[in-house]
């Protein structure tokens, strides 16, 4: 009876809602679980190995490692508190696939950082249409696919991301000091989870700097709407200061005065070897670092070559655009195991012709979005924070991602992974350039439409198909 009562409630909630988006939440999560119940913890994946050396370490040990006692070791702890201690309970109760205990782990930061993905779009855009739309490239995605089971410190920081970057467009749109207050908190986690949380940290700087210098009252000049804008958010003002001062003195405490032994020769790595370790990368991951590997997309390498590898030049590793849409995509995708004839060439085939469109498509969005919003520039119009923000929050990690690579030109340091939450708001960009069309020139409007449609079924289908499931059939 119970049982019974239980689906009542679900499906007239259900109806209450948006049946198709959440048809579509409920297939993006399915299609993750299906992917799990197949590929085992180190097949697509990141160094799982180390991961998993650093989080047996802290459940046997109860200790966080110094950053030379293993692989992963050098990379802040809180992911591995949780994984240790999820690895300990589940060992204690006889369990031996331990290992997709933390593959399940992994999908539950994806889902959390998919939840608050969807909450996020939703504050941002009004029409179901356009939200379904967004809400389909958020779930559908291929390298969204592919990360959300991959064992990695990766998982808890895209779950911190969008539950800090949530809140943060929550005030920008609310004003609520609370709202800023648990983004700062969330920040200030991301950065004990991950270095790349220093992201989050320049976003969280982004959005205030906004607010201050765009929401100010039009009766006082310039100078003094800035001060009596930087009043009305000194409490903001403050807790960003202190939990960037915070963030960094834990990051620096580990990769200081945790890192080695006091007094060992390790001790004269720069902070950068120390955060990121590429001086212990192999020589064979080098790529160029010329102007044109940064400048130049080739369009024709990558139509011709299915997938990519940080080891060949022939997927596109040599040019940073290359790469980074690439490993959006499919990762560092293993084709050896696979027939060449086999069926999941043709919806790899489809994906990347459908991306290459709307890598394009999404260029002309940033630039639109830009343009449509700059000449308010410090006219006091709050109404742009919003747009400005969101542009921010895409174009700062590319920035940062390009800097990382100039700084160590290795091609496993131009993997989208690093900066994967974008896909939350890149969704937002592409609808801001389907409503530019909307009463103008409709056809077009439908045509990108059609084109996330097509993508979701093929990624849906490719995933499918490297299953092995049309085989048996």
């Amino acid at each position: 009876m119970k049982h019974s009562n239980f689906c009542k409630k679900f499906f007239s909630w259900f109806y209450r809602k948006d049946k198709i988006l959440m048809l579509i939440i409920f297939a993006g999560i399915g299609i993750r679980i299906f992917y799990l119940s197949y590929t085992d913890y180190n097949v697509r994946s990141h160094d799982a190995d180390g991961h998993i050396d650093y989080i047996k370490y802290v459940a046997e040990k109860f200790e966080i490692p110094r950053g030379e006692q293993c692989w992963e070791c050098h990379q802040m702890p809180l992911y591995y508190l949780f994984a240790g201690f999820f690895y300990k309970f589940f060992q204690m109760f006889g369990v031996t696939q331990l290992n997709f205990v933390l593959q399940c782990l992994s999908l539950a930061f994806f889902a959390v950082f998919l939840f608050f993905g969807v909450k996020t779009l939703k504050l941002i855009i009004k029409e179901k249409t356009y939200l379904r739309v967004a809400t389909l490239i958020l779930f559908f995605w291929p390298g969204g696919i592919i990360n959300s089971i991959r064992i990695s410190n990766d998982s808890l920081f895209y779950a911190l991301w969008a539950t800090g970057f949530y809140f943060l467009v929550n005030w920008i749109k609310e004003g609520k000091q609370k709202n800023f207050y648990i983004a700062s908190v969330v920040v200030l986690l991301s950065l004990f989870a991950k270095t790349s949380g220093l992201i989050l940290v320049v976003l969280a700087g982004v959005a205030l700097l906004l607010k201050v210098l765009l929401e100010i009252n039009e009766k006082k000049k310039f100078f003094p709407k800035i001060f009596s804008s930087a009043i009305s958010h000194k409490k903001e003002i403050i807790m960003f200061f202190l939990i960037t001062t915070l963030g960094l003195s834990a990051i620096s405490y580990k990769n200081f005065f945790y890192f080695e032994k006091i007094g060992e020769t390790a001790q004269s790595r720069s902070f950068f070897e120390r955060t990121v370790k590429n001086d212990s990368l192999s020589g064979a991951l080098k790529v160029g670092n010329n102007i044109s590997n940064y400048l130049r997309f080739d369009v024709e390498m990558f139509n011709k070559k299915g997938f990519t590898s940080p080891w060949v030049d022939g997927g596109g590793r040599q040019y940073f655009w290359n790469y980074l849409l690439k490993t959006s995509l499919f990762g560092e995708f293993d084709t050896d195991s696979y027939d060449k004839k086999g069926s999941p060439w043709p919806w790899a085939t489809y994906i990347n012709g459908l991306a290459l469109v709307l890598f394009f498509t999404v260029i002309f969005g940033v630039v639109f979005l830009f343009f449509k919003n700059i000449f308010y520039l410090f006219k006091g119009n709050g109404s742009i924070v919003l747009p400005l923000f969101i542009l921010s929050s895409s174009l700062i990690p590319l920035v940062v991602l390009i800097f990382y690579r100039i700084r160590a030109p290795y091609a496993c340091n131009n993997d989208f992974r690093f900066i994967l939450p974008i896909m939350i708001p890149l969704p937002f960009i592409y609808v801001e350039w389907l409503k530019f069309w909307d009463g103008k020139w409709t056809p077009i409007k439908n045509l990108c439409i059609s084109l996330i449609i097509l993508m979701a079924i093929s990624s849906l289908m490719f995933f499918i198909s490297i299953s092995g499931l049309f085989q048996i059939l």
